[in-house]
């Protein structure tokens, strides 16, 4: 670490609508104070009148209040901290809404909106997530793409987020939002946390809402022609275009924040766009030094078998 900043680490967000109005909202964490990087993305309760306000507010109350933590409180972070940062977004769309309706737009603080929030953020040592609601939070190592082309979903990639709905006629109702009435148990966040790989492969986290991927939308079941399994195809893509974004070379963060317009852009023309979409990407600073030692490799291999071909032969 240098002048209290994570070395190398990237973030980056993007979304997508096929709707007129996107109810979906994303956000960056930079913190000055602290060495702390991540993404906040929040999913508007559709039902919910002005959800897409909620899931701004919601997200912006969370970046914001990440960036101006101090060192000692950062370093302090963990399950209680994050309640808290939550349930204080809870509070900023109360107040926001309130303020909305003064401006003349619909009555929001008469019936409140709520959405989803999923946050990854890297620490100097570790990683936290926090999450209300659905959606997915993957943890992925970066020897993802180093897997045979027939491993379309390789197993180093695994979803933390174990949603918080429940089957209701037929729906997937949550129990567990951001609004500005969400009681004590609706507002609290999952927190997980995570050693960081800081000596072999690193981490990489991706947050998506659920128009990519959800675990509530069915994995596996059963009907009259027997046992069945439900795969996305939105998922595979995300690894193309990721492994696409290392092997160009540009690994910055202006090229990941372009390698995730382009992934969306894929998604909705592969026809699985049905809702909002939208990712954030964490990167930690091991997880790009190993992708370019990839890159070095591939390329002195590639001049090895050209200098010395009756080797290869």
């Amino acid at each position: 670490m240098k002048d209290g900043k994570l070395p190398e680490s990237l973030v980056a967000i993007a979304t997508l609508s096929p709707k007129c109005v996107n109810q979906d909202a994303c956000a960056v964490v930079k913190s000055c104070t602290s060495p702390t990087l991540g993404v906040v993305v929040c999913d508007g309760i559709g039902s919910h009148l002005g959800a897409e306000y909620a899931s701004a507010y919601a997200a912006d109350s969370i970046a914001q209040e990440l960036n101006q933590l101090p060192f000692e409180a950062i370093a302090a972070l963990d399950a209680s901290a994050m309640t808290r940062i939550y349930k204080n977004a809870c509070i900023t769309i109360a107040e926001r809404s309130v303020q909305h309706e003064t401006n003349g737009a619909p009555a929001l603080a008469e019936f409140p909106p709520g959405t989803t929030a999923l946050t990854a953020l890297e620490l100097q040592h570790s990683i936290v997530l926090a999450y209300t609601g659905n959606g997915s939070i993957w943890h992925v190592r970066a020897n993802f793409n180093e897997f045979p082309e027939a491993a379309l979903l390789p197993w180093s990639a695994i979803n933390l987020l174990n949603p918080h709905s429940q089957p209701v006629k037929g729906k997937n109702q949550l129990f567990r939002f951001l609004s500005a009435t969400a009681g004590p148990d609706e507002a609290t966040p999952s927190v997980i946390m995570l050693s960081k790989d800081e000596q072999l492969m690193g981490d990489i986290i991706a947050v998506v809402t659920d128009g990519i991927w959800s675990y509530d939308q069915a994995v596996i079941g059963q009907n009259e022609m027997g046992v069945w399994i439900h795969a996305e195809s939105t998922l595979p893509l995300l690894y193309r275009h990721l492994n696409e974004f290392f092997r160009r070379g540009n690994i910055s963060e202006s090229a990941l924040q372009a390698a995730l317009n382009v992934y969306l852009d894929a998604v909705r023309a592969s026809g699985k766009m049905a809702d909002d979409i939208t990712i954030g990407l964490l990167i930690t600073g091991r997880a790009v030094a190993y992708q370019r030692s990839m890159n070095a490799r591939v390329t002195s291999e590639d001049e090895h078998e050209i200098t010395y071909p009756s080797v290869v032969a």
